[in-house]
């Protein structure tokens, strides 16, 4: 879909899991929302890297593994850059108590071992907050931290 220029792009599932990734791409670059399961990981990447590899904002919405399992295989092989990931989560402990789905505590474990080792730069979300990046101003909506009953609450 383009919009005044920029394009829009909603990425299929590439297995029998439900998924959200989306790519905004602008005149002055990329934003990546979540990514989908780690079955996406290698067709995001491709899609990144014919645009020359280079992501200026990647939102993550919550921890759940159809969210960041394509982001975390994508820093683990580090061809892409990053500039930065914009979320907040709730600290493993918490999910580890408290998440319903069998998948999410090992896919944030992935998570942020592959952020620990790739050294990606990291900003903590806030309601409220707001951001420009390539070319397009971002406003964050809602609360992240510990939700009151599942990390789909979470931004």
């Amino acid at each position: 879909m383009r919009l005044g220029g920029d394009v829009l792009v909603q990425f299929c599932p590439r297995s029998a899991s439900q998924m959200m990734g989306y790519a905004l791409e602008g005149r002055e670059g990329m934003i990546v929302i979540d990514g989908g399961t780690p079955a996406e990981a290698e067709h995001l990447e491709a899609f990144l890297l014919e645009r020359g590899g280079a992501v200026e904002a990647w939102f993550l919405t919550h921890a759940h593994f159809d969210h960041i399992g394509a982001v975390t295989g994508i820093l683990r092989r580090g061809r892409c850059k990053i500039k930065a990931l914009y979320f907040d989560f709730p600290p493993l402990g918490f999910l580890k108590e408290r998440e319903e789905i069998e998948k999410s505590v090992p896919a944030a474990e992935a998570f942020w071992e592959a952020v620990k080792a790739s050294g990606q730069r990291t900003i903590r979300t806030e309601k409220g907050m707001k951001a420009e990046a390539g070319g397009f101003r971002i406003r964050v909506l809602t609360e992240g931290g510990l939700p009151s009953r599942n990390i789909n609450e979470t931004t």
